[in-house]
């Protein structure tokens, strides 16, 4: 497999707080997903720079990390602070062969992560529709996830990653109800373990939606608390008016819902919000 590097020699950073090409390669175990790196020292957002950059110079499962993304984008545009050359800022290129079933690759990424987080921590993690993962009460992780097309064919989907690993307390503070996964288990973790064995998964993952496999998603499903329970649901900011029931994603990724009234419900706004 080909391997791109590329470096912001500018940024002022502790040696130590580089992220290691070398130990993450050692640890994965993929054939695809991670092999292609693009790592930055610097940049201001992942997604960003992959978005810019011809499709076609670069193959599924290319990686694209930086220690310091400066402008870090979360889902409407809202920014995503990290503190620079303690956490895992990343994006990864997928390249589906069809437009269909794309809505549940940003859960499949998500799904990959709470793996390989909960096997080496040990921390219940669980999934916030659409995007975010939480211990407990506070975030730890935000996802987002773009796609790009030429003519009505996907061209490519790019999902961005911001996971909190080994910030301190004064740094998240900024960040209202966030947290590291330092914080969580009181030491530091290698941020090229976890991201090696979140690609190991993720390539296990990206498989089995490629074969529309339903034990898949109901992995998937079990990660919202709120499975099979009655939720309040908002669209546009707007709450609606009744309560419905979870009854968890569909193949294609989209929720689905019983009303008061037991008529089953699927909701494809991007901007639904749904919780206990």
């Amino acid at each position: 497999m080909g391997l791109f590097f590329c470096s912001n020699y500018g940024m002022n950073l502790p040696t130590d707080s580089h992220f290691d090409l070398t130990s993450y390669i050692a640890h994965l175990k993929t054939e695809k997903i991670g092999r292609n790196t693009l790592l930055f020292r610097s940049l201001d957002s992942t997604n960003s720079f992959v978005k810019s950059l011809d499709s076609e110079i670069l193959p599924h499962g290319c990686l694209c990390i930086t220690d310091h993304q400066t402008a870090g984008r979360g889902q409407y545009q809202r920014s995503w602070f990290s503190e620079p050359g303690k956490n895992l800022t990343f994006s990864i290129l997928l390249k589906p062969k069809a437009n269909d079933r794309t809505q549940l690759l940003l859960q499949v990424c998500a799904l990959s992560l709470v793996d390989a987080i909960q096997e080496i921590t040990g921390l219940q993690v669980w999934m916030k529709w659409p995007n975010d993962l939480y211990v407990g009460h506070q975030k730890v992780c935000g996802i987002l996830a773009e796609s790009t097309f030429t003519g009505k064919s996907l061209d490519r989907m790019i999902i961005g990653i911001g996971l909190n690993v080994n910030s301190d307390e004064y740094t998240l503070n900024k960040a209202g109800n966030a947290v590291s996964l330092k914080l969580l288990i009181q030491h530091e973790l290698s941020k090229e373990y976890i991201l090696a064995q979140f690609m190991n998964r993720l390539e296990s993952y990206y498989e089995r939606w490629v074969i529309s496999d339903e034990d898949l998603v109901r992995q998937i499903n079990h990660l919202y608390p709120c499975l099979g329970k009655t939720v309040t649901i908002m669209v546009d900011g707007v709450q609606t008016h009744q309560n419905f029931k979870f009854l968890g994603l569909d193949i294609d990724g989209y929720p689905l819902f019983l009303d008061e009234s037991l008529s089953l419900k699927k909701f494809v706004h991007e901007q639904i919000r749904f919780g206990l």
